[in-house]
């Protein structure tokens, strides 16, 4: 069909009368369904890859920097924090997110130690589990951000979001793509949203 000579293409009436034409079509459920079993998958693979396994000084609540120290520091794990988790809503869904099964404090801690390797200038938030950091790259653009963990209603699954507040959404960028990879296996799994024919490839 794809032949640069048209005399090579098959005619309309070869087209229809091929077997593949004539063959089975899987119904839209079954496309469907055949998606989400290998976005699963591909999700239980990520799982067995890295998962950052990296604590902070509870100091960073502070909101000054302080070294990242090795899970192996029992004393100085994070402690319980009395936090409130506020809801996903899809309809005010950023196109800078990702979604997670994996605990939230292991998330929470995850993004502790990624703030604390990328600037000095943040403030966590009290009571949600949430973030702002201000930054300036190596060009000094600058750009202020919130990295928010949301929890998904009825489901054991996280939204990590960076929104921008102001300055250069370049900057906010390159800043998602480098906690993305951060996070390793902790990204795993996918949107929480109704499975539609539309939704692949998004």
């Amino acid at each position: 069909m794809f032949a640069f000579d048209p005399t090579h293409r098959p005619s309309l009436a070869e087209i229809i009368s091929h077997e593949w034409y004539k063959g089975p079509v899987p119904l839209k459920d079954e496309i469907k369904h055949e998606l989400i079993s290998k976005l699963d998958n591909h999700q239980q693979t990520l799982e067995s890859d890295y998962v950052p396994d990296i604590y902070v000084d509870p100091k960073v609540y502070e909101g000054s920097r302080h070294e990242c120290i090795s899970s192996n520091d029992e004393e100085n794990k994070l402690p319980g924090l009395a936090k409130e988790v506020k809801p996903y809503v899809p309809e005010a869904k950023t196109a800078a997110c990702f979604f997670s099964i994996s605990p939230l404090e292991d998330l929470f801690n995850t993004l502790a130690a990624f703030v604390v390797t990328q600037t000095n200038d943040f403030n966590f938030s009290e009571s949600e589990y949430s973030v702002i950091l201000n930054m300036t790259d190596e060009n000094d653009k600058k750009v202020s951000m919130s990295i928010n963990i949301l929890k998904i209603e009825d489901k054991d699954k996280f939204c990590v979001e960076i929104i921008r507040n102001s300055g250069d959404i370049g900057v906010m960028r390159n800043i998602f793509v480098k906690l993305k990879k951060f996070f390793g296996a902790h990204v795993n799994s996918v949107s929480p949203c109704d499975w539609s024919i539309s939704d692949v490839g998004k």
